[in-house]
């Protein structure tokens, strides 16, 4: 697949008269985009068949959300990329799945609350983490946190709300355990024991292929 974007990047580069820089970031952007298209439509066909589809999506989008504010720790190869990405999200949904029933408590609500202010206070420390291959100048590192604790505010006034509304009527409806858990993820990915458990991850990722 990367090699596929690599192809293609040359062939629109060679069109346009591209050096070798806008080839590179071109082939980055075409990486980027086929790991979305995989992981959503991974998840998405997962979620369908074992019954945890929105909270699989919930997740998807609004871990997705946050790192592009965000940052994190980063997988070093595109299929563990893929192979940590799924996993994780599906593990997290299915857990979501099982206890959402339960989320209407004033227990689940005070859990929220402590998520939130815990992200709130790591994203304002420690956000944007910055990629290897994008250096973040701090003009933009600044707009960047704004942006991560704007979102973060949405999010949480999403999740009191749903637990409000369910608690005062009759409908019901789920988003705030999966969203609450999307924000734990991907602030946990921002901390150094969120790069050991991806740097991990990737360990016994490539020595399976390698055992294969």
């Amino acid at each position: 697949m990367e090699n596929l974007a690599r192809s293609i990047a040359n062939k629109i580069s060679k069109k346009l008269g591209y050096d070798d820089e806008k080839t590179a970031v071109i082939a980055y952007g075409l990486i980027g985009l086929f790991q979305f298209i995989i992981i959503l439509c991974a998840c998405a066909l997962i979620g369908l068949v074992f019954g945890f589809f929105w909270e699989a999506m919930i997740i998807f989008w609004g871990a997705g959300l946050l790192r592009r504010v965000m940052g994190g720790a980063h997988s070093s190869g595109f299929y563990s990329c893929l192979f940590i990405s799924v996993v994780c999200i599906c593990i997290l949904a299915y857990i979501c799945s099982l206890i959402k029933v339960y989320s209407d408590s004033f227990y689940f609500l005070l859990a929220y609350l402590v998520i939130y202010a815990a992200a709130f206070v790591i994203v304002y420390k420690l956000a944007p983490v910055e990629s290897p291959n994008k250096p973040i100048k701090e003009s933009k590192r600044v707009r960047l946190r704004k942006k991560a604790l704007m979102t973060l505010g949405i999010f949480a006034i999403l999740t009191v709300a749903q637990w409000i509304i369910n608690n005062l009527c009759d409908f019901k409806f789920y988003i705030s355990c999966a969203l609450t858990v999307s924000v734990m993820w991907q602030t946990f990915l921002l901390l150094p024991a969120g790069k050991a458990f991806v740097s991990a991850a990737d360990r016994i990722f490539n020595a399976g292929k390698h055992t294969k």
